[in-house]
């Protein structure tokens, strides 16, 4: 307990670690106004019992530059509301989380951890952040209704391959998602939305369901399609890279060559002939159209 007036700071490195709930109060000091946790500093759920989750804001100083980790160390099951539930920070899973009801349960820096994730009702899952972290071991299963978005203006980084599960169940990147070279794969069904930017680390690029290869690995892919394509393309890997057949045939949003690697000179080559483009922009790296291909440069 806090006497009045009292503050708590836990800095880079500062643990503060639940070990028991006795009363329903230990999630009390991740949720108070009276505690700031900065970057680098872990609030760890060590129980496996729930944790408000009713209209409750973790870590509620956070600024958009201080980036804390909620951790779960012990398997918590239903965890949610109808009301929304808000993690100002990242969200480990080390263990496995259930989270149930129709609340949105936004993650601002992203989900990352070894342990399962799961989505047992419509509760939709978010990501907000212009910092944020998608990755570790873990696999995140949904529920279809419910789903996984990374929201407009959310820059999240993909820092390990990762799996997302249930067939009919939407990812959907609304933001930027910026792979690198780690694969998101999954029965779940993955969704570039109009406007919405695709950072293209793999040698493959991306591809069509039909292929295991490149950045995406879903058992559904929808790249922005219609009318003419709206979404960004950036090609920013370390290695020679194909776009791949998953880059759609018309694109009037903006397609980046950003290949430099660390010699300067990899290259991008196209995979479809006669692809379609409006804003194409080579800023750093070779682009080649392929032997006898043709790419093509839309009016105006």
């Amino acid at each position: 307990t806090l006497a009045a007036g009292a503050t708590v700071e836990v800095y880079n490195g500062g643990l503060v670690q639940a070990n028991g709930n006795s009363g329903g109060g230990s999630d009390d000091f991740p949720r108070s106004t009276s505690v700031w946790f900065f970057t680098g500093s872990v609030f760890d759920w060590n129980n496996n019992t729930i944790f408000q989750s009713a209209t409750v804001t973790y870590f509620p100083n956070a600024a958009a530059a201080d980036i804390a980790t909620f951790r779960v160390s012990q398997s918590v099951v239903s965890i949610g509301a109808n009301s929304n539930t808000i993690f100002l920070g990242l969200f480990e899973a080390n263990a496995n989380v259930t989270f149930i009801n129709t609340g949105t349960k936004t993650f601002r820096n992203g989900l990352i951890g070894t342990g399962t994730i799961t989505q047992s009702s419509t509760g939709p899952f978010a990501i907000t952040g212009v910092t944020a972290r998608l990755g570790g071991t873990g696999p995140i299963n949904l529920l279809i209704g419910g789903g996984l978005s990374i929201a407009p203006a959310s820059v999240t980084t993909l820092i390990s391959n990762k799996v997302v599960n249930t067939p009919g169940a939407n990812f959907t990147v609304d933001g930027t998602l910026f792979c690198s070279t780690n694969i998101l794969s999954g029965t779940a069904w993955f969704n570039l939305s109009p406007g919405a930017t695709l950072g293209i680390g793999s040698p493959g690029g991306i591809s069509l369901p039909a292929s295991a290869t490149g950045n995406i690995q879903t058992s559904v892919r929808n790249y922005d399609l219609a009318p003419l394509g709206t979404a960004n393309y950036i090609y920013n890997g370390i290695t020679n890279q194909v776009t791949g057949n998953g880059l759609p045939g018309a694109i009037t949003g903006n397609v980046t060559i950003g290949n430099s690697g660390p010699a300067g000179n990899n290259t991008v080559t196209l995979t479809n002939n006669n692809t379609v483009l409006r804003n194409f922009n080579l800023a750093a790296g070779l682009f080649e159209a392929g032997t006898g291909q043709v790419l093509v440069m839309d009016a105006n």
